[in-house]
Formats: structure tokens, C-alpha cells, sequence
């Protein structure tokens, strides 16, 4: 399984690490932690936050109409994983 930590994530989407820490509050998004309590972001993630970034940075939606729209990966569960760092893949 390919993880990203936050700056990772954030260098991919082409966005700040404060920004993408403020999607994640104002969303009020439970973000998956590794065993030293990291935030880590998977593909579907990566896709979730894609979505946000052409919604709010391009079509200028409202963080209401986002909310509306999307799902947030394990939402459904309301889980929060904590992922063993042996079975990760970081991107570097």
C-alpha cells in the first residue's frame, strides 16, 4: 500500500501543508495515524483531496457545498486506522 505523509501529500496536490491541515479542520476529517501518531494518507486520499482542490480552487464551491458532495475515505465506518509502519510503502 503506497502512503503518503502530509508534506508528501501536499507536494502532490501542489498545495501548502497549512493548507491542506485546514481542509482537513474545516472538513472536520478523522485523518488515519501510524503507531507514532503521524498522519498518513493512502490513494484514496490522494483522490479525496483532489476532489477538494478542483471544488474549491477551480469551480470556487463553498466548504458546505463540498461537504455535500463528498464522502471522506473510511466515513462511512467512521474508523481511523492505525497502520502498522512495516506494511507501509512511503513515497519519498
Amino acid at each position: 500500500m503506497t502512503v503518503y505523509k502530509a508534506g508528501q501529500l501536499a507536494k502532490q496536490l501542489e498545495i501548502t501543508p497549512y493548507q491542506l491541515r485546514d481542509w482537513e479542520k474545516v472538513l472536520e476529517l478523522i485523518i488515519p495515524r501510524n503507531e507514532r501518531g503521524h498522519r498518513i494518507f493512502d490513494e484514496d486520499w490522494l483522490a479525496f483531496f483532489r476532489q477538494v482542490k478542483q471544488f474549491r480552487l477551480i469551480e470556487e464551491k463553498s466548504w458546505e457545498e463540498i461537504n455535500q458532495l463528498l464522502q471522506a475515505p473510511n466515513a462511512a465506518d467512521n474508523t481511523t486506522p492505525i497502520a502498522e509502519e512495516a506494511e507501509l510503502e512511503f513515497v519519498y
